[in-house]
């Protein structure tokens, strides 16, 4: 189709909009209503005339399934048909005044106010989870396929379409999609589902917020292999005034692997929300749960509610920053505290040796006690009849029957032991001013926490950072696979174990971070 075409179907063509590597979107007039419309023509790229007659068809099918979608956050197809002269596919939809989110990103030097941008993904968030609730997957989640009405809302277009363009990007000599955008599933030609749309839109959420892609290269291989491999820079380190936890919701956005992503877009949408309202994601409970296909993310998130709430309220030692800190001044000089406790108990031990050597008694002698103020000596009952105790002042050498000590109270489980079925205690030593470390219970991200030493000053030369920090997370019971990835500046390290979790059972698990060399140590005690 060239540009100079006055009329598509029955639809009059009023002026070409822009071309694309699909096609040409033109602005045009439904004379049957009088209503404006965008026509999108779909360029082909099979020659073989099977493939040609399948593109066709699958477009076909593709465009009635979106133009079922009715969302205020969805560009709405109207229509699809072909050209009388050549057979060109095209699909007619909803026009839209506004420019698109690249072109308003462009405008306004590459981002937004976090305010802004935040309110934006919300709403795209919500809209891609309606479509996925209809089983429709975009495919091509980017800033150009963000479209703006004159108010200002945003829609996303290109519904039904993404899916046979992307289908055909392995013909010779075509590339289609974003590699930018697209997530580690796709780019290695795996199955996809929602989740795989909710990555795209994590990586356009840190680009408005800062300015730039998570992931960039010179090369379509080089920004391919990031997206697989590598971990982006936390926005909060290149933007002091985002709000607290956008990190969290980044880091879930963009997991390389589906599962420790958001499991819907509406479970992100109330993140955002959240955010928003200046309050901690609702999500971000800490607590691993065993993922139910038959659950609806409502009732997860409410089983996270409920947990939560019980963790808070139990006794489990779960140090805060200042116990932490007290914390972490025993650990750093625990040898000096093992050495005097050493002395201790062996300076007790021969001090109690040597009282029971000089008040053992003689086969003629009866045995005497020490004083009844003394609670360290006692008298030994003699082998054949009951003992003899003379009190120190008496002068008669009556026998007096001894009292009958109380048997031991039996030992009662600590309220931190018995408040959770099955506790996992983590015991993090590190050497970072500004870590982060991540736990996942079988492939499912359960714990994250910031890692941020002091610096400590040595022979008032050398300085060196520590940290200490400590969390209690219940598990549930069974044998589960762990795995702990510890981040920093020019620190990358993880490691995995596996342990059997009881009810009633506390486990705790000493995590260190050696960086010369750069070496992730994990044990249980």
């Amino acid at each position: 189709m060239e540009p100079r075409a006055t009329r598509i179907g029955r639809y009059q063509i009023l002026e070409p909009l822009g071309r694309g590597a699909m096609g040409i979107v033109y602005k045009a007039q439904d004379p049957s209503i009088q209503r404006l419309v965008a026509i999108k023509t779909i360029s082909q790229l099979a020659t073989d005339p099977d493939s040609t007659q399948q593109f066709r068809t699958r477009l076909a099918i593709e465009a009635q399934a979106a133009g079922r979608l009715s969302h205020p956050h969805i560009v709405t197809i109207y229509d699809v048909g072909e050209t009388e002269d050549d057979r060109t596919p095209y699909v007619v939809m909803e026009y839209l005044a506004g420019p698109s989110l690249q072109k308003k990103l462009s405008a306004s030097g590459g981002k937004l106010l976090w305010q802004e941008a935040l309110q934006l993904t919300c709403g795209l968030a919500r809209a891609l989870h309606y479509a996925h609730a209809q089983g429709i997957v975009h495919r091509d989640i980017k800033p150009s396929n963000i479209l703006f009405t004159e108010d200002g809302i945003p829609k996303i277009a290109d519904f039904g379409i993404a899916r046979l363009n992307l289908s055909e990007a392995t013909l010779p000599g075509h590339v289609l999609g974003t590699p930018a955008y697209m997530s580690p599933e796709q780019l290695n030609g795996e199955p996809i589902d929602g989740r795989s749309d909710l990555f795209s839109l994590g990586v356009m959420l840190y680009a408005m917020l800062t300015g730039h892609r998570p992931f960039q290269g010179n090369s379509a291989m080089t920004v391919s292999y990031k997206v697989v491999h590598g971990d982006p820079v936390p926005v909060s380190a290149l933007d002091c005034a985002l709000p607290p936890n956008i990190d969290y919701v980044l880091t879930r956005l963009l997991a390389k692997h589906p599962s420790d992503r958001y499991s819907d877009g509406e479970e992100l949408a109330l993140d955002l929300d959240d955010l928003l309202a200046a309050q901690p994601p609702r999500s971000r409970s800490g607590i691993f749960l065993a993922p139910n296909p038959t659950q609806s993310s409502s009732s997860l998130r409410a089983a996270r509610t409920s947990v939560t709430s019980a963790v808070r309220h139990s006794t489990a030692p779960v140090l805060t920053s200042a116990r932490a800190r007290r914390h972490s001044f025993w650990t750093q000089n625990r040898a000096m505290i093992a050495i005097a406790g050493t002395f201790c108990i062996l300076f007790s031990g021969v001090l109690l040796l040597r009282h029971r050597f000089v008040s053992q008694p003689s086969a003629s002698v009866a045995p005497v006690s020490a004083p009844l103020d003394n609670p360290i000596a006692t008298a030994p009952p003699a082998p054949a009849a009951a003992p003899v105790i003379l009190n120190s002042s008496a002068t008669s050498s009556s026998p007096v029957s001894p009292t009958p000590s109380p048997a031991p109270a039996p030992r009662r489980p600590s309220a931190a032991r018995s408040a959770i079925p099955s506790a996992l205690t983590l015991e993090i030593h590190h050497h970072f001013a500004d870590g982060k470390l991540s736990l996942w219970v079988d492939d499912h991200l359960a714990f994250s926490t910031p890692l941020r030493g002091e610096n400590r000053k040595h022979l008032l030369v050398f300085n060196s950072v520590k940290g200490f920090e400590s969390a209690v997370l219940p598990v549930p019971d069974g044998m589960h696979r762990l795995r702990i990835r510890v981040t920093a500046d020019t620190y990358d390290q993880s490691t995995s174990l596996t342990s059997t979790f009881s009810s009633h059972r506390e486990q705790v698990l000493r995590i260190t971070c050696a960086t010369a060399p750069p070496k992730l140590h994990a044990a249980f005690n």
